[in-house]
């Protein structure tokens, strides 16, 4: 999945194909993020992120691209090669899909082609990473069917939510993608919200491919929720008054692993895509390993921030969001990582203290409203795959960071590098 490859080394090759020859990747996307301070409006993709629009069909291709940015004011430049998704409607490919806005009634129509190539089965696998380029959709939050009621008879139907079809990755660039259509049918009676994003989730390459393929999904707002009767009418104004922004997260695990390093002892729950690259059945092409030499299975990744966690948000590097002082806006977000947890909390600028004239109200987590809303938080805690919704105000002109960090006390990872 995330490689960082030398800053010199160009897009040319990543790894082997199925015979051992280089992946050709001259004709791969590349997904150039911008520098530090960049407004969030004019960051690449912000149209389709954030459609003016009901959409409520989309065409996908999950493809191999490269990504590079720089990250700092001192000039170094990031590069990996990952699984992202290309909008065959558009032909765009960026670290984000489309968002798909729809009402509750609404026919949803999702396709989705696997352009990927792997490899034959070289090693045996204890970590269940089998076949990271296989792929397939999965919502979170919609109140949809799964598909069947017994996961040891995969239905191969694509009406609703169902995990257990696959589109299988290509064995030779020669063969014809495979592919899936949904169809998902949003009742009528489901309630409006951040309904989450639909991601690949075929087991074994969940991990590798969530980060960078992803896209939400909002039920809009309707009329029948939050009547004017029982207390609601002020909140339901705020919410119809507040800017929408739309804040996808992408959280990129680059840190280095805690002993022991990646081979056949790793362990599983370590936080990091060189132990889950190492142990995957084949081993992930994508990564900076040389198939069959000696570091097959420590795949060091080199650039400047190829020993750090970190976020991207809405494909941008530390991006710069505008707020009218005294006016409300609704955030919308979607932490897309994996094995991580994330706090987020508006600081005053330049230091980790909480900005005193800034209010942070939660509206929802995973497309749940609380019985009683808004709650006033000091912080946001949200999940791997989870998603919340906040209204955020700060009286005071001024220049703020969101920040974000991982709380120790949790199994799966360690202290999370402050990221603005």
């Amino acid at each position: 999945m995330l490689a960082a490859a030398a800053a010199d080394s160009g897009a040319a090759h990543a790894g082997g194909d199925a015979d051992g020859a280089a992946l050709d990747s001259s004709e791969w996307a590349v997904v150039t993020f911008p520098d530090v301070g960049t407004n969030i409006k004019d960051l690449p993709g912000a149209d389709i992120l954030h459609p003016k629009k009901h959409v409520t069909d989309i065409r996908l291709a999950l493809a191999p691209a490269l990504i590079e940015g720089p990250t700092g004011g001192n000039g170094d430049l990031l590069r990996f090669y990952n699984t992202l998704f290309r909008d065959d409607n558009t032909g765009d490919t960026f670290l984000f899909g489309p968002t798909l806005r729809a009402k509750a009634g609404d026919r949803l129509t999702l396709g989705i082609k696997n352009e990927m190539i792997q490899g034959p089965d070289k090693h045996a696998s204890g970590g269940g990473f089998y076949h990271p380029m296989d792929t397939n959709l999965h919502t979170h939050g919609l109140h949809v069917s799964p598909g069947t009621m017994d996961q040891a008879v995969p239905v191969k139907y694509t009406q609703g939510d169902n995990v257990l079809i696959t589109a299988p990755a290509r064995h030779s660039a020669d063969e014809e993608p495979a592919s899936l259509k949904y169809t998902i049918d949003i009742p009528e009676y489901h309630l409006p919200g951040q309904q989450r994003h639909s991601h690949p989730h075929h087991h074994g390459g969940t991990t590798l491919q969530t980060t960078t393929a992803s896209f939400f999904i909002i039920v809009e707002d309707d009329p029948r929720w939050l009547p004017s009767s029982g207390g609601c009418k002020p909140v339901r104004e705020a919410i119809s008054e507040a800017e929408e922004v739309l804040l996808h997260l992408e959280v990129m695990i680059f840190g280095a692993p805690r002993p022991p390093y990646p081979g056949a002892n790793a362990r599983i729950t370590d936080a990091n895509i060189q132990v889950y690259s190492a142990l995957s059945t084949p081993t992930n092409r994508l990564c900076c390993g040389t198939e069959g030499e000696p570091d097959a299975n420590s795949l060091k990744l080199t650039g400047s921030m190829s020993g750090m966690d970190f976020v991207l948000v809405n494909g941008g590097w530390q991006p710069v969001l505008d707020m009218t002082a005294g006016k409300w806006q609704r955030w919308r977000m979607l932490h897309s990582g994996i094995k991580r947890f994330l706090t987020l909390t508006v600081v005053e600028e330049g230091t980790f203290i909480r900005a005193k004239d800034c209010e942070v109200m939660l509206l929802a987590k995973d497309g749940v409203y609380p019985m009683k809303i808004p709650r006033t938080v000091d912080e946001v805690f949200i999940t791997s795959g989870g998603r919340a919704e906040v209204l955020v105000r700060c009286d005071r002109p001024g220049t703020y960071t969101l920040t974000s960090h991982l709380d120790a006390q949790f199994p799966l990872g360690r202290n999370f590098t402050e990221s603005k």
